[in-house]
C-alpha cells in the first residue's frame, strides 16, 4: 500500500509546473493517534512529564531556480528533534501532482534527525510554480509543518503564442499574424526552414522568419534568443474551418522542430442552413442511417450581398457516388429580397450496405461539391458526414 503526503499548488505565472508521481513509497505506517494508542506525546526521555518534541527543518523551502522541463527534481529535506521527548512523524496523504519519498525514520529521539526526498518532473510544462507538502508532528507548537519546492520550469524551445487564430475571414481576404520562438538554453537561435503539414490548403499560407531585438528577448523571462515568425494567409481558403501546422526547423540539438497552429474560419456570402447543418464544424452531419430506409434532408443555401441575384449553383460531384445524392431547387428571394435561397435536398439512398464516412480516424467522410457564380466564390465543398447501418 502506498502512503502519499498533501500538497498544495500555488502560484503565477504563463503556466504552472505540473508535478508527476515518481516516487514509490514504502508500507504504510499507521496515523499518529494510532501510534500513540499506547503512550502520550509529551512524555520525556527521563521521565520528565514536562517535556516536549520540537521539530526542526533544515532549509522548509526549497528553490531550485529554472529547471528543464525534460529534467526530473528531487530535493532532500533534513528535519530534525530538538526538543525533551520523542517525535512522531506522519504524511498527511497526497492531494496533488507531488510525490513524497518514504521517510527513513517516524520516531525521533531528542537529536535524532531524519531524511525525506521530494521528487518530481514538468514534461511539457512551462512557467513559475509553487508546489508544498504537510508532514503531520507530535510537536505541540507544530503539529502540521510545509515543505516547499518552488521554481520556474523553462524549455529549450517554445512558441508564444503556440497557436495563431483567425476568425471571420471572407474568401477573398488575405491576413497577416506573428508569433515569436524563443530559445532559453541557446544564444544563436535560427530558423532554417519550414513544412506545412497541411498539403491541401499549403499553398494559402507565405511563411518568413525574422531576428528579434535584444529588447524583444530580455522581456520573455529567461529566454537567451528568438527569432519572430510572420505568417501571411493568402485569398481564397475554401469556405469553412481551417486547421495548418507550420513545422519550423532549427539549429537546436535538444529540439530541432517545433511546430505552430494556425487555424481559424472562412466565410462568405453563402451560407448554409438546415437541421444537420454543423455551424462550428461547417459540415452536414446525417449520423447514423438505417441502410433500409436511406434519410433524405433538406438545406438551403442562402447568399447575401451585392452579387446574391446573380448567383446559380450547380452540383459538380459527389462523395460517395451511389450512396451519396444532391438535387438543387428552385431559387427565391426571401426577407423582402435582402438574400437568395436555393434548396439543396440531400438523400443517403435506401437499400445500401454498412459504411462509415463519419471522418477523422473513423473513416473517410462524404462530401457534395458545387459550382457557383460568385465572382469571388466559384466552388463550395460541402462535407457530410454519415454511417450506414447495412441491411
Amino acid at each position: 500500500m502506498l502512503v502519499g503526503v498533501a500538497l498544495v499548488g500555488t502560484g503565477s505565472g504563463i503556466a504552472w509546473g505540473y508535478l508527476q508521481q515518481r516516487v514509490a513509497l514504502g508500507p504504510s505506517r499507521l496515523p499518529i493517534e494510532r501510534m500513540l494508542a499506547g503512550g502520550s506525546t509529551s512524555s520525556g526521555v527521563h521521565g520528565d512529564t514536562a517535556a516536549t518534541p520540537k521539530i526542526e527543518v533544515v532549509e522548509s523551502v526549497f528553490d531550485f531556480g529554472v529547471m528543464d522541463s525534460r529534467e526530473k527534481g528531487e530535493h532532500e529535506f533534513t528535519i530534525r528533534n530538538v526538543g525533551q521527548a520523542v517525535l512522531l512523524l506522519h504524511e498527511a496523504g497526497t492531494s496533488c501532482r507531488c510525490a513524497l519519498g518514504e521517510l527513513k525514520k517516524r520516531a525521533l529521539y531528542p537529536g535524532e534527525s531524519t531524511k525525506l526526498t521530494l521528487t518530481w518532473t514538468a514534461a511539457e510544462y512551462f512557467g513559475p510554480f509553487e508546489q508544498t507538502a504537510r508532514l503531520d508532528t507530535t510537536d505541540p507548537a507544530q503539529p502540521v509543518v510545509t515543505l516547499k519546492v518552488k521554481g520556474r520550469i523553462t524549455s529549450p524551445l517554445r512558441a508564444a503564442p503556440p497557436e495563431l487564430v483567425f476568425t471571420r475571414l471572407s474568401v477573398d481576404q488575405a491576413a497577416q499574424g506573428e508569433t515569436c520562438l524563443f530559445a532559453y538554453s541557446a544564444k544563436d537561435l535560427q530558423a532554417e526552414g519550414f513544412e506545412l503539414l497541411d498539403k491541401d490548403t499549403a499553398a494559402f499560407f507565405e511563411v518568413g522568419f525574422f531576428p528579434l531585438e535584444k529588447e524583444q528577448i530580455a522581456a520573455e523571462p529567461d529566454a537567451q534568443s528568438g527569432v519572430r515568425v510572420e505568417v501571411a494567409v493568402k485569398p481564397g481558403l475554401p469556405q469553412g474551418t481551417f486547421e495548418q501546422t507550420i513545422r519550423v526547423k532549427t539549429n537546436l540539438a535538444a529540439a530541432p522542430t517545433v511546430d505552430i497552429v494556425v487555424k481559424g474560419r472562412v466565410g462568405s456570402d453563402i451560407s448554409v442552413l438546415g437541421r444537420g447543418w454543423n455551424e462550428r464544424k461547417a459540415l452536414i452531419d446525417l449520423g447514423l442511417i438505417d441502410g433500409a430506409e436511406g434519410a433524405r434532408q433538406q438545406f438551403r443555401l442562402v447568399v447575401r450581398g451585392p452579387y446574391r441575384r446573380e448567383v446559380a449553383f450547380e452540383i459538380l460531384d459527389v462523395h460517395p457516388r451511389g450512396l451519396l445524392e444532391a438535387e438543387l431547387g428552385k431559387p427565391t428571394e426571401i426577407n423582402q429580397g435582402v438574400a437568395v435561397q436555393t434548396p439543396l435536398l440531400v438523400r443517403v439512398i435506401e437499400g445500401g450496405k454498412s459504411a462509415n464516412y463519419l471522418g477523422a480516424k473513423q473513416g473517410d467522410i462524404g462530401y457534395i461539391l458545387l459550382g457557383a457564380t460568385h465572382p469571388h466564390v466559384r466552388e463550395l465543398k460541402i462535407p457530410v458526414r454519415f454511417a450506414v447501418k447495412g441491411t
